[in-house]
């Protein structure tokens, strides 16, 4: 039932893209649309892994292929972005879901007042990888920063913004409340933005608080000399910080058992300054290729000491769990401890590498990414080729490398391979 529905809507979508013109209303409210097609069919080489062993602990698909539709329809101030997805893999039948990734009404009240209203999808931060002061920003995959499937999804706010010179202030409300059988609210959180442009430098400080967390301030500059290189930077700072630690970080004994849901805000009440930094430069050849680089530091992620603790913890009750005689005990330990993993870096230092070779009709780009401290990482080549302003296919792949007791050497893959179109119309 699920997947009949789903295919219909998609038929639904296609045909309001050939109903719907650029122009269906004249000049009196034109209406724009934009609809893209997305597949993408993807393999899966499993990591030996103590984690997983046997693919048995965190079940990981093999095969699977993606395929979704993209809408999105402006007419004077309001704008809604529709996706659909169907998913299958080795693992699952075939899921359909969708989501409203925008629905918003934004106008401009007078010359120097503009006022967003609904979920949109916004941009804060400078970085390409990181955006440590996107913080109202959908969370970034460092991986593939560039959104290739169109996953973001918009932040549900109420937005003034306000314009003098080369000046700007944003004053910002966001609450992720939810509709549905029963009405749910959300989180309260405000965020301030001040952007100015002084000597040819793009500067943005910024405020953030969100019930329940820690009040954040920090910037973010972007510089651009002449055609060829830019430089940009961001920082946000906190006293403290509200993130959920596991408490084998602060043990040395690895054989411990802290029971049900042992997480706690360790350094709620610490005067300590916990910040994130990111330093980046761009270069663009006179040819057309461009060399992306980044640096990436984060306070909140863990020391080698504490990975190690960790590691050590989490592999005790992997033995438990899988000896001769199991302990049952060791299940929730095991599994509790696998929250720390972080799918956008777990430790501290990281660093991000991308190149990007344009061609007459094709394109390669190379992105690395690594962990600093233990020098692991992901490499990940991709070549897509453009058939036509609306169509381009691509393949994709990856490989995760590193020691057996590095951050990317004990994740559950090693190495993947994509295939994929998109016609955008």
């Amino acid at each position: 039932m699920k997947l009949r529905f789903g295919l219909t809507v998609l038929v639904l979508l296609a045909n309001l893209s050939s109903v719907f013109s650029q122009d269906a209303f004249g000049d009196g409210g034109a209406l724009s649309y934009r609809l893209r097609l997305i597949n993408e069919a993807g393999y899966q080489q499993l990591n030996s892994t103590p984690l997983n062993v046997g693919n048995k602990f965190v079940p990981q698909a093999r095969y699977g292929n993606s395929f979704s539709s993209d809408l999105f329809l402006s007419w004077r101030d309001l704008a809604v972005d529709v996706k659909a997805d169907v998913d299958v893999t080795d693992r699952n039948d075939p899921d359909f879901q969708h989501v409203m990734r925008e629905l918003y009404f934004a106008r401009s009240i007078d010359d120097h007042l503009h006022l967003t209203v609904g979920r949109r999808i916004l941009k804060w931060g400078t970085g390409y990888a990181f955006n440590p002061t996107g913080v109202v920003e959908p969370t970034k995959d460092s991986a593939d920063p560039s959104d290739r499937l169109n996953r973001f999804q918009g932040r549900q706010i109420l937005a003034l913004d306000t314009y003098f010179g080369s000046h700007s202030l944003t004053l910002l409300y966001a609450n992720e409340f939810r509709l549905g059988e029963e009405f749910k609210w959300g989180q309260d959180e405000l965020a301030v933005r001040f952007y100015s442009l002084i000597k040819g430098v793009d500067l943005s400080l910024i405020g953030h608080w969100k019930e329940g967390k820690k009040l954040k301030f920090g910037f973010n500059t972007a510089v651009t000399h002449g055609a060829h290189f830019e430089w940009h930077s961001e920082f946000l700072a906190q006293i403290g910080t509200s993130k959920l630690y596991h408490p084998v970080l602060q043990s040395t004994n690895s054989d411990t058992f802290f029971g049900e849901s042992p997480y706690k805000q360790t350094y709620h009440d610490s005067k300590e300054v916990f910040y994130k930094l990111l330093l980046g430069i761009q270069y663009t050849f006179n040819s057309g290729p461009n060399l992306m680089i980044e640096y990436f530091y984060n306070r909140e992620g863990l020391s080698i000491t504490e990975w190690n603790r960790w590691r050590q913890f989490t592999l005790f009750h992997q033995e438990q769990i899988t000896g001769s005689a199991p302990d049952p005990a060791s299940y929730p330990e095991f599994y509790d401890a696998l929250n720390t993993l972080n799918s956008n870096g777990t430790m501290r230092h990281y660093g991000f590498v991308r190149l990007y070779l344009p061609m007459q009709k094709s394109a390669l780009e190379l992105i690395l990414l690594a962990n600093l401290l233990d020098q692991s990482g992901i490499v990940i080549p991709t070549f897509t080729h453009f058939f036509n302003s609306n169509l381009s296919a691509w393949i994709r792949g990856s490989y995760f490398g590193g020691a057996h007791d590095s951050e990317f050497g004990m994740l559950f893959l090693k190495t993947t391979i994509n295939l994929g179109i998109k016609v955008s119309l």
